[in-house]
């Protein structure tokens, strides 16, 4: 009857430590590696609950990363700063826009950039329209 009771504390143990195991991998974020990055800022009304280190996507494939969120006081709107892929393919075009939307039922939110059909092409440090 000791035994019995060795082995399933062991067992029960062993599932607490699989389970704690499993929630760290699932909340780790994973290293992001962005290609001659370049940053890129853009103004909104309103962020939502958009955190820092949010993806940026460009029509759902991921370039880049928010790196920061202030509020801009000249303008009276909120300053979200972006790193984004400097890849040829992922060239933004001047009429690009961003916007953020709600990714998941966790509350996570996102910077989605719609691309445009300029031929010029944004710069680093220039600002993309919401």
């Amino acid at each position: 009857m000791e035994q019995q009771k060795s082995i399933v504390v062991k067992v029960g143990i062993f599932c607490i430590v699989g389970i704690i195991i499993l929630i760290w991998f699932s909340l780790k974020p994973t290293p992001e590696k962005i290609k001659s990055p370049y940053q890129l800022t853009a103004y909104f009304d309103d962020v939502k609950a958009l955190e820092e280190a949010a993806p940026v996507s460009l029509m759902g494939v991921r370039i880049g990363k928010v790196t920061k969120i202030d509020f801009d006081k000249r303008t009276g709107k909120v300053r979200v700063d972006m790193l984004v892929s400097g890849e040829d393919k992922y060239k933004l075009p001047v009429d690009s826009k961003a916007a953020i939307y709600y990714k998941s039922i966790l509350g996570q939110y996102y910077v989605h950039i719609q691309y445009g059909e300029a031929k010029e092409v944004l710069k680093p440090g220039d600002q993309i329209p919401t």
